[in-house]
């Protein structure tokens, strides 16, 4: 038996170099530098202590500075050295306490999981089916108690979307490699608190469904601590939705974000970081300053895009990236012009006969009416500036009008054509703030969208589709008989601009109808902007006699409805301010509400792409 013994002390050490003591790992102090980092072949950070305040019993106004300052320290690395960006060591703070206020449960602190990440090998397109020692409880994946916070509507039949009008219409009818060169040490072994906001919030908001199918958050996990380009392209995107926190946040987030771009612009080749961290920080450039539409690094994308579709040897994911390209011109094509985008960018994605539709994180079911909607706003952004700039009849300015009448036509039936997949068609998104039919349901108003504009500026193209409102049902009020229009009776033409206009307005109210069914809280919200403002727009409240104007009778059932959906945009649109970047979503609510003002105060024919275009407001409206 073991005697009583003295029993031998051990010393505990609170030093240790930083690497060792953030995979807590025992370190044997070793000057200069450690021996286990010197027998990893790498350069030791040294022994300096970090000392964290203890804020468990103040409030917690002062974080915020305290993020900002950490964030602004990151953001500076790169200018204080004289290297390069690709080979600037970011200095992201090394405290592990993170972002208490935001109250992160992603499982293990960021200073494990960054030295975990792996590269993205196989895992391309949509997942990551590899991920080695990533687990459900880290970055990867929702938090549930996120998700049960977001208020859900119980699941919604196909019968949800009863669409009348739109019916009556009808047609006519090797693994991927990441960025080259060495990868910055401080990536795989500093936290950053804004990369931690980064993984809380954006998935969720630059996707239209969050699971382990969302590359923008699979994807950036797996990459972030080896890609310079992926690191920096997240960093601003939280920095551009925390701006309205701290007005430091919004040139810390502009500085990053041209950092990104600098870094991708040093990078001849096409690899899959490369082109992520392009898709990510190309079109939020409206997220930093409204009125940057982020041209170059569309034209940037596009231009690499047609150099891979052209190899021989094209990588699996390049379809993710051209599908992601639709989407990206259709909001940018209401608001640059035709000479600026270049020609539409085509893609038709390769979907085996009775094979279910994968859902893309950015157009849904929808690729095909994202094409035609982002050709139609070429035209009519086209045909709205010709008729502000031409002063006299030409008999050049007659034949372009005409072939811009044929191009609306043409248009106009491609988009009635068009077929969208039944939800039971549909691969589960596996998010439950997103079911299936919410994706069918933005491509459906996608097209009412489009064909609205087609109505709006071509308004011949209405007047030529016969009409009988009463053909219907002849003994029904005119009031109830306006939601239903038949437009295959071979009556009577919308011929009058009263009507017209009345014909547009329920349409809209049709398509917002639909709107209404999906949560704002649906991870489609980010892309319900621009519908929300060509919808809204033809909201128009019928008028009255000016000695009516203060009697109930001047509140009729028509009436009453058009302004309860107004009440209904401003409140979707306003709930988004704090859902998603609030910049664009500002210039949202300036266009619908002088468009209205307009509409209310007599003018004829109000436009809102007009609207937009006379008070400088243009933005991508995502």
């Amino acid at each position: 038996m073991v005697g009583s013994g003295t029993r031998r002390s051990v010393k505990k050490s609170r030093g240790g170099c930083t690497r060792c003591k953030a995979q807590h790992l025992k370190c044997d102090e070793k000057k200069p530098g450690c021996g286990r980092c010197e027998r990893l072949g790498i350069t030791c950070p040294g022994y300096s202590q970090s000392l964290r305040w203890s804020t468990k019993h103040e409030v917690n106004s002062w974080r915020v500075d305290r993020l900002a300052a950490a964030a602004a320290a990151s953001a500076s690395a790169s200018a204080s050295s004289p290297t390069s960006p690709e080979q600037t060591d970011l200095q992201i703070p090394a405290q592990n306490g993170g972002l208490e206020w935001l109250d992160f449960s992603y499982g293990p602190s960021m200073e494990n999981e960054v030295g975990l990440a792996s590269p993205i090998g196989d895992n391309h397109l949509f997942g990551i089916d590899n991920l080695h020692d990533w687990t459900p409880n880290d970055l990867l994946l929702v938090p549930e108690e996120n998700t049960s916070l977001t208020p859900l509507m119980p699941h919604q039949p196909s019968s949800a979307l009863d669409q009348p009008m739109l019916k009556s219409l009808g047609p006519r009818r090797s693994r991927p490699q990441t960025s080259g060169g060495a990868i910055p040490k401080a990536l795989a072994h500093q936290p950053s608190d804004l990369l931690s906001y980064y993984f809380q919030v954006m998935p969720r908001v630059y996707s239209t469904f969050d699971s382990h199918k969302n590359p923008f958050r699979t994807a950036v996990s797996d990459l972030f601590s080896h890609s310079l380009a992926v690191n920096l392209a997240a960093q601003s995107m939280a920095a551009a939705f925390l701006s309205e926190v701290h007005p430091r946040f919004a040139a810390i987030g502009a500085k990053l974000r041209r950092e990104a771009l600098q870094v991708i612009q040093s990078k001849p080749s096409n690899d899959y970081d490369v082109l992520l961290a392009l898709m990510m920080c190309g079109p939020t450039g409206n997220w930093h300053q409204t009125s940057d539409l982020g041209l170059a690094a569309y034209k940037e994308m596009r231009s690499r895009l047609h150099a891979l579709s052209a190899s021989e040897h094209q990588p699996p994911n390049l379809p993710f990236f051209q599908e992601g390209m639709l989407h990206w011109e259709m909001i940018l094509s209401y608001a640059a012009d035709s000479n600026l985008l270049g020609p539409g960018f085509k893609y038709r994605p390769a979907i085996p006969r009775h094979a279910k539709h994968e859902a893309h994180p950015w157009t849904g079911v929808g690729h095909q009416t994202a094409q035609i909607v982002a050709d139609i706003g070429r035209l009519v952004r086209r045909q709205r500036l010709s008729s502000r700039e031409q002063q006299f009849v030409t008999q050049a300015y007659i034949r372009q009008m005409s072939q811009d009448l044929d191009t609306a036509r043409e248009l106009e039936q491609r988009l009635l054509a068009c077929e969208h997949p039944d939800e039971s068609d549909i691969v589960p998104t596996e998010d439950a703030a997103t079911p299936a039919w919410h994706i069918r349901a933005i491509a459906e108003l996608n097209r009412y969208a489009g064909l609205l504009q087609l109505y709006r500026v071509f308004p011949d193209l209405l007047t030529e589709r016969p009409q009988a409102e009463d053909a219907t049902d002849p003994t029904a009020s005119e009031e109830n008989n306006a939601t239903l229009v038949d437009l295959t009776n071979l009556s009577s033409p919308l011929h009058t601009d009263s009507r017209r206009n009345q014909w547009l307005t329920r349409f809209s109210l049709e398509a917002l109808r639909i709107l209404e069914t999906i949560p704002a809280e649906s991870g489609t919200k980010d892309f319900q902007p621009f519908i929300i403002v060509a919808l809204a727009s033809e909201l128009v409240c019928e008028t009255v006699p000016p000695q009516q104007q203060d009697t109930t009778a001047a509140v009729s059932s028509a009436f009453a409805e058009v302004a309860m959906m107004r009440k209904f945009v401003i409140d979707r649109l306003t709930a988004f301010l704090r859902l998603i970047p609030p910049k664009p979503i500002r210039a949202c609510l300036d266009i619908i509400r002088d468009t209205w003002r307009r509409i209310d105060a007599g003018e004829c024919d109000v436009y809102w792409l007009d609207v937009m275009i006379q008070n400088g407001w243009t933005t991508i409206m995502a």
